[in-house]
């Protein structure tokens, strides 16, 4: 299911996961990962559900996240991350439900 709506100029699509998805099938788990600043902006929404492995790394996820959205590839290296409103490292283990959180560069004056 698809829900679209317009903030700002941005179109925001929002992407439901179904229990019974072919991802929940192949042994993967839907990630939701939320964009902020300019990776809202390329990739034009401000979440992405991304299909990663039991106990992925956030190093796969990363790379996973590219692979659905190829736009955010410049951004993706120079980002932080952040699960659950705290900032990892990369080797973090992503399990289970949790809030993850790409943060691009910004600029300021």
């Amino acid at each position: 299911m698809t829900r679209r709506s317009t903030t700002k100029g941005y179109d925001l699509t929002h992407h439901a996961t179904h229990p019974d998805d072919t991802h929940s099938q192949c042994g993967m788990h839907a990630v939701e990962v939320q964009l902020f600043a300019a990776a809202a902006e390329r990739a034009g929404v401000r979440q992405l559900t991304v299909p990663v492995p039991p106990a992925a790394s956030l190093a796969e996820l990363r790379n996973r996240l590219v692979q659905v959205c190829p736009k955010l590839k410049a951004l993706v290296a120079n980002s932080r991350w952040a699960v659950d409103c705290e900032f990892v490292e990369l080797d973090f283990v992503i399990n289970g439900d949790t809030a993850i959180a790409m943060i691009p560069p910004v600029s300021g004056g």
